[in-house]
Parts: structure tokens; C-alpha cells; sequence
């Protein structure tokens, strides 16, 4: 495969970051998660301390993007261009947090199991591991996602899931659901954020008064009465725009104004979609402290010394200034993908992958 080299010092400055509006129809939802409670609710204790300040510093996170297959290679679940136009879709959704995203790679997965017959309720998320790049937020892009989701009749499987838990380093997502966000969405559980209808510890209160201890543990999102999709009060209308039901909350209250333009809802019909500040302050606090997303992330500066890499990944990024120093040698079928804003490879770079190895040298960053 092509190796792609900059053996000079190059620049590049982001300029801006076109904010994308939802798709005009809804979105399958999701699978059943786990939820790491214990690590939510810690963070909901970090940010309710007094002397709590969100360090105010640029995070970049790296992904790969993983596009199944079946095993002859036919049933692709979508194109390299609509992978790449996905990858533009999160930058552009999260752009208004100070988070960012490297793109370690797109690779492509040859198995008729996990590209449309992989049953949520009943398959070992662990068939996924060794397709996993290390130190990288792992998105599957799959035919389908089979899994009892009575939301649809017959049951229809799921949108996206987000099988490596919340947070967590993996999800999928399904060829349905691709243009509709569900990439920031699914992400967005990896990052810690929950559905905003979720009811950790018991539904929450429409008055928040209860928000830091229940729903989602996010103050700011409002409370969703989707938690009560399925039951007789709930009610919505023809288009899903707008919630129509009658559904008492915890302390009593029916009084219902939905988030309709949050991105971890399940309103995207009719309204663009955010993140609240909260939302970004949770993501954030989850890319500094939760251990298998702080290995996702990228330092300031990075230096590769010397390295010889034959198979496998090999995944660096810098949100400012990457560079070489030694002997670096990328052969055979290893992966590797080196960038920053500011990217130098020095003499003693050599990269000469064979078969389905690549070498892929790029200037990007998040300032």
C-alpha cells in the first residue's frame, strides 16, 4: 500500500469547524450498555468540589475506524469516503469543547459473524478484541447490529452500541444509522456520557433536583421522559418532534420540556443537535481520569525515538508538535499513523510497508 511521507517540516492551522445539523429522521437507538456507576459518580464528585477547576487546555483523542465486511468482501457496511465523512461528522459535533480527534486509520474486516450477525444479548463483546487498535477509540462500522429492540416492530436490531461499556474504548455502529451522528453519540458513551434519559440510580426529578444523584448524574441536560417510553403516559407525536405524554417524575411533576437538541437523546428528528456544557466538563474529566481513555489521548509534543515495527499498530499523535529522532523503521504489515500540527521526520525515518501494511504521515491538529 501507498506510504504517504512528509520528510519536512510541515504546518497546518485548522481554521474553523463546520457545525452539522442532525438528519431529518430518527435514528434507531441503541443496545443495552453497562454502565460504570462507581466511575460516574466519582467524576460527579470531582466536579462538585469547591476547589474544582476544569483544566482549560486542549485534549485531542485518537480513533480508528473499523469497516466490516463479509467474508468475501461483499456487504461492506459503508465506503472509505462515507467512513471519512463520519470521522468530519464527530470533529464538527464536538468542536465547540475544547476535544478533539485524530484519525489513526480506516481498515476494513473481513467476517460475515460480526458484520451482520453479531446478537447483542447473547455474543461475547470480546469477539471484537482483536480487531482492536491499541491507545485509540475503536468505531465498527457494521451491516447490522441483531438484538431484541422492541422500539420497532418487527424487532429491527440496534442503531449503535456502545459494547466496550460507558465509558469504554469500543463501539459500533450500524449502516442504518450512518449520517444520522450516531458517531458522536456512541462516542459519546466511550467519553462517559450517558443516554439523557437514563435512570442511574432512579429516573430524575423535571425540578434537578436530584440530577447530580440520578437520570444521567449531568445537571444541565434536562430530564427526558423517553424513560418512560413503552409505558401507558407516554406519548409522543407522528414525526417524534415532540413529546405529547403525561408521565409523572420522582417528586411528582409532569411538567416535561424535553432535551430535544441534545445529542444523547433520542429527539434528532426535528432539531439540531449539542452537547451541554456539562456534557463536554463530564467527557473531559473522563479523557483525564479514566485509565483506558487516557491512553487514547494525545500529549502536547511528542517524540518517537528509535523504533523498528514489522506487524501490528503503531498509532502517535501530538496536538502541537510530533517529530522523529533515530532510527524509526515501519516495515512488512505494520500500521502506523504519525501527526500534529507541526510534524518533522528527521533522517533515520524509513518506512517501506508491504501487503496490508501502510505508513501514513499527516499534518493535523486541534488549534
Amino acid at each position: 500500500m501507498k506510504s504517504q511521507l512528509y520528510m519536512q517540516k510541515l504546518f497546518l492551522l485548522l481554521l474553523g469547524f463546520v457545525t452539522m445539523s442532525a438528519a431529518a429522521q430518527k435514528r434507531f437507538s441503541c443496545g443495552p450498555q453497562k454502565i460504570d456507576t462507581a466511575f460516574l459518580l466519582s467524576m460527579v464528585k470531582l466536579e462538585r468540589n469547591p476547589g474544582y477547576t476544569l483544566t482549560n487546555t486542549t485534549r485531542m483523542v485518537k480513533v480508528f475506524i473499523h469497516i466490516l465486511c463479509d467474508d468475501d468482501g461483499g456487504a461492506q457496511a459503508i465506503t472509505m469516503d462515507q467512513a471519512k465523512t463520519e470521522f468530519a461528522s464527530l470533529v464538527a459535533d464536538y468542536a465547540g469543547n475544547n476535544l478533539c480527534f485524530f484519525l489513526g486509520g480506516i481498515d476494513t474486516i473481513h467476517s460475515n459473524h460480526l458484520n451482520n450477525a453479531f446478537e447483542v444479548e447473547f455474543d461475547d463483546p470480546s469477539d471484537f478484541d482483536p480487531y482492536q487498535v491499541p491507545s485509540c477509540v475503536n468505531v465498527f462500522y457494521v451491516l447490522k447490529i441483531v438484538g431484541n429492540n422492541n422500539s420497532c416492530n418487527p424487532p429491527c436490531g440496534y442503531g449503535g452500541i456502545a459494547l466496550g461499556g460507558i465509558p469504554g474504548t469500543f463501539c459500533l455502529v450500524d449502516n442504518d444509522n450512518v449520517g444520522q451522528h450516531s458517531i458522536a453519540h456512541e462516542v459519546g458513551h466511550c467519553l462517559g456520557l450517558s443516554h439523557t434519559f437514563a435512570a442511574i440510580n432512579g429516573k430524575e426529578c423535571i425540578n434537578g433536583s436530584n440530577s447530580l444523584t440520578a437520570g444521567d448524574l449531568i445537571a444541565d441536560t434536562h430530564a427526558d421522559p423517553f424513560s418512560f417510553d413503552g409505558s401507558s403516559c407516554y406519548s409522543e407525536t407522528s414525526n417524534g418532534c415532540s413529546y405529547t405524554g403525561h408521565c409523572q417524575d420522582p417528586c411528582g411533576a409532569t411538567n416535561y420540556s424535553p432535551p430535544y437538541t441534545n445529542l444523547m437523546s433520542y429527539w434528532p428528528a426535528c432539531s439540531t443537535q449539542f452537547f451541554t456544557a456539562g456534557q463536554f466538563t463530564r467527557v473531559n474529566n473522563t479523557v483525564d481520569n479514566y485509565i483506558p481513555i487516557v491512553a487514547c489521548a494525545s500529549p502536547s509534543t511528542l517524540t518517537q525515538n528509535a523504533v523498528s515495527v514489522s506487524s501490528g499498530f503503531l498509532i502517535r499523535a501530538a496536538i502541537n508538535s510530533f517529530s522523529t529522532n533515530g532510527t524509526v523503521t515501519i516495515t512488512a504489515s505494520a500500521v502506523a499513523s504519525f501527526g500534529g500540527t507541526e510534524a518533522v521526520f528527521t533522517p533515520g525515518f524509513r518506512a517501506a510497508p508491504s501487503g496490508l501494511g501502510s505508513t501514513t504521515g499527516k499534518v493535523t491538529g486541534c488549534n
